[in-house]
């Protein structure tokens, strides 16, 4: 089995134009013919209107679906689809992800094994998933957070749900809504969007969360499962504000990364101490930057850095810290790239972004 998830990265316009596709979307769709250049030409008739639909959606980045494209000129694959807003070279765009399902079926069989993957195909860097697989009635849930995993639960689900009545996980005031998503789970719908205030990740009956749960049905030589991410949804205002006046404080004035003196002390430790496994230090600078403050001066120059530094903000997110290196130099400290594939895949966004 191959050890590396297929993920075609494809970036379409506000007209659902291609503006440009990762080796993968090329490799997958070379088959439907050479005149891929809107989705159209490579989506399924009847997943064409809900592909739109879910691309024009606002919240479309806690969502996923499953849809059909071409794989060929006469043969539909299902596809898991994930997207989100994005900036490309200066044009507003939508970034669209698709992983073959049958592909997706077996890393999520043995995500024990693969979490770097599929952390990254499912874009879940501080979250939560859970599965639940109808054949043996078990759910499974498992927490990541700063790339490391805890499996909270993994048991007979209506054993689960008696567990988490007797420990008091769920108030009284949100057991019917506990309830009613244990029994619509359990019939795997083709979609399930479900949230109570619970303490399941807590352990703690005096702690509550707000948790979502947003999942898809996939189906596999007739086996249904359930997959899908835990999503808190609490007001964390005050941690940000507190998070705000630290940062301030080591930040850079003009990208609000890091400042040089900070990522390079917190690189020194990490490899010094060896604190983090599997991390990787880059450090990558901008092609014909100089250009650009000759030519349209320094105030256009502040706004490719300001805007370089959010692009990497929003791909590295918790996994890793970025900071300004000097000048149009940056300095990357990302966890969990146990290996060169996953490593180059998180190069590969960088540069697609």
């Amino acid at each position: 089995m191959s050890s590396k998830i297929d993920i075609k990265c494809v970036y379409l316009n506000e007209n659902f134009e291609i503006l440009d596709a990762n080796r993968e979307f090329y490799v997958y769709f070379d088959a439907v013919g050479p005149d891929v250049k809107t989705i159209e030409d490579f989506t399924g008739t009847g997943s064409l209107s809900p592909l739109k639909k879910f691309l024009l959606s606002e919240n479309k980045q806690n969502k996923y679906k499953l849809l059909k494209f071409k794989k060929n000129r006469r043969t539909l694959k299902t596809n898991f689809v994930t997207a989100y807003d994005s900036i490309f070279k200066g044009q507003k765009s939508v970034c669209l992800k698709m992983i073959d399902i049958e592909q997706c079926i077996k890393f999520i069989k043995k995500q024990n094994n693969d979490t770097d993957e599929l952390i990254y195909a499912l874009s879940i860097p501080n979250d939560s998933i859970f599965s639940y697989h109808e054949n043996d009635n078990f759910i499974k849930i498992t927490q990541f957070y700063n790339n490391k995993k805890n499996v909270l639960y993994e048991c007979d689900i209506d054993e689960w749900k008696k567990y988490c009545l007797e420990q008091k996980f769920i108030p009284e005031n949100q057991e019917s809504a506990f309830l009613n998503f244990i029994e619509e789970i359990k019939t795997c719908p083709k979609e399930i969007n479900a949230s109570f205030y619970t303490s399941l990740r807590t352990n703690n009956p005096e702690i509550l969360e707000n948790l979502y749960f947003l999942g898809i049905r996939f189906v596999s030589n007739g086996e249904l499962t359930v997959v899908g991410r835990i999503v808190l949804k609490e007001n964390a205002e005050q941690f940000r504000q507190q998070k705000y006046i630290i940062e301030q404080l080591h930040t850079d004035s003009l990208t609000k990364l890091f400042n040089k003196e900070t990522i390079t002390t917190y690189a020194k430790r990490i490899f010094e101490e060896h604190k983090k496994e599997n991390s990787a230090l880059v450090i990558m600078d901008l092609d014909h930057f100089k250009p650009v403050n000759d030519t349209f001066g320094h105030l256009a120059g502040d706004k490719v850095l300001s805007r370089t530094g959010e692009i990497l903000k929003e791909i590295i997110g918790e996994r890793g810290l970025v900071g300004r290196y000097g000048g149009d130099e940056f300095l990357i400290v990302s966890y969990g790239m146990k290996n060169e594939t996953i490593l180059r895949g998180f190069l590969h966004s960088i540069l697609l972004k």
